[in-house]
């Protein structure tokens, strides 16, 4: 399809190809609420990994979301795509899936993904700027979740519970990464332990997949434990980012808790090591980033590393904490005016 041809295109019926890991949809989400705004009345479904199931549910942008699952038979899932006789298909990376469908039009970007600058552009950048002469181009780039009201519910429920009010400084702290050695929870609680002296902060540590931190284990390096609470873990995406949503900092070195926490514009300071942050990170004002800066950065060997992830080890604690103090000032001198 043609870009002059696009602009005055009426279609009713669209689907999207997302992305298989929930993080990596997040970075599209600016360019989902281009489409989802430029068509607001279509039906818009989209195909995403079973790993981005839960982002999608109950998501007011989509009428559905198809679930691409390896262990199931693809043709099925081929057969319902097809049935739906879908106007325009979007896929933003180089693939062949639109074309083992009915879609009337299809928008596959091979030549400007393979020719991308992609070391220091940012990813939503980067795919605003692909679809642009079809799509046009926001005012403002930020990563969008839409929050429903049962979610925010509840979050306050949680807070009510550990007796967290408004007025306390809230810090939330993910201890997990996707890496085979996390940032120490030595480091974590140490950071925990200023908060709390300097601001009388409440923390809460959340737990997700990749966290093996107990309530024992983290609270045994704490001086008040009454400051912390430790939330068990079997909460879905949506809980998290309601509680995100109320938090003034959130710190982590998992970059789907840092991606989601920008998504709602709460202040986040995220710990990088071989991911590269400058395309893969957060966006906006309100966040800081730590990496090492090693020579070797970024690598994304995620698995095997010679020198053992030191690029994590040489994030040192007084400088996260040096960030969540210019944060955590900053945020109070709001009050002030």
């Amino acid at each position: 399809m043609r870009a002059q041809n696009s602009h005055n295109l009426e279609v009713k019926r669209i689907l999207i190809v997302g992305a298989r890991r929930p993080e990596d949809n997040l970075l599209l989400s600016p360019a989902f609420k281009l489409i989802r705004n430029k068509y607001a009345r279509a039906e818009i479904d989209i195909l995403a990994g079973y790993e981005s199931a839960d982002i999608f549910r109950n998501n007011p942008w989509f009428r559905r979301c198809f679930v691409w699952n390896p262990g199931k038979n693809p043709l099925e899932l081929l057969g319902n795509l097809r049935a739906s006789r879908y106007e325009l298909g979007i896929d933003f990376k180089p693939g062949f899936i639109l074309f083992c469908l009915r879609v009337k039009h299809r928008l596959v970007f091979f030549r400007k993904n393979i020719f991308a600058e992609t070391l220091y552009t940012h990813e939503s950048e980067r795919v605003l700027k692909t679809i642009e002469p079809y799509f046009g181009r926001p005012d403002k780039i930020s990563l969008e979740f839409p929050i429903m009201e049962s979610s925010k519910e509840h979050a306050r429920k949680i807070l009510r519970e550990n007796k967290i009010g408004g007025s306390d400084t809230l810090v939330v702290i993910n201890p997990a990464s996707p890496l085979p050695k996390n940032w120490s929870i030595e480091n974590f609680a140490h950071v925990c332990n200023a908060l709390i002296e300097e601001y009388d902060a409440r923390i809460l540590v959340i737990k997700t997949g990749g966290s093996s931190i107990t309530a024992d284990k983290f609270q045994n390096l704490l001086l008040k434990k009454d400051r912390t609470v430790v939330l068990d873990g079997k909460m879905g995406i949506a809980e998290h980012v309601a509680l995100f949503a109320n938090a003034d900092l959130v710190i982590s070195a998992d970059p789907l808790t840092i991606l989601l926490a920008c998504s709602v514009g709460s202040a986040v300071i995220g710990l990088y090591g071989p991911i590269n942050p400058y395309r893969f990170g957060p966006i906006g004002g309100k966040n800081i980033i730590e990496h090492s800066k090693m020579p070797c950065f970024p690598c994304r060997k995620f698995h095997r590393c010679r020198k053992n992830f030191e690029c994590l080890d040489r994030i040192e604690p007084e400088q996260v904490l040096s960030d969540a103090r210019l944060v955590l000032d900053e945020e109070k001198q709001l009050f002030l005016f």
